[in-house]
């Protein structure tokens, strides 16, 4: 699939799952959410997620969120099993298409992720490390 089309599947997935709410259910329980950029300093001030930069090390070193870490999206995909399932998680990369991708897998196994939508691009808040 060209790249220009899988950005425009990404975009229409992600208005969907925001025009349902931002969530996705199995049964009544709710398995992923996801939030704007705007809504993250609301989840980073409740303390009960863990944050992870999905981003590559120099982008983290860049700017990342207060207490994130970075565990670049190849190295998470050979690690994600090692994951507490009861923790909570909020997932966040460069534009979004990564930490929603990760949500997705997370949340078919039970896992309570957060996605950000528009990810450190779109990030304007407050926890912002640099």
């Amino acid at each position: 699939m060209p790249k220009k089309d899988r950005r425009r599947g990404l975009l229409f997935l992600a208005e969907f799952s925001v025009l349902n709410g931002g969530r996705e259910r199995m049964g009544n329980r709710m398995r992923m959410t996801i939030i704007s950029a705007s809504e993250a300093d609301f989840y980073i001030r409740q303390g009960k997620y863990t944050l992870i930069d999905l981003r590559d090390p120099a982008a983290y070193r860049e700017g990342h969120l207060k207490g994130a870490w970075n565990v670049p999206y190849e190295e998470f995909l050979r690690m994600e099993e090692k994951l507490d399932r009861n923790q909570k998680y909020l997932f966040y990369c460069d534009r979004g298409g990564s930490s929603l991708d990760v949500c997705r897998r997370l949340s078919r196994r039970g896992y309570h992720v957060v996605s950000m939508l528009g990810g450190m691009a779109a990030y304007r808040g407050r926890y912002l490390v640099k």
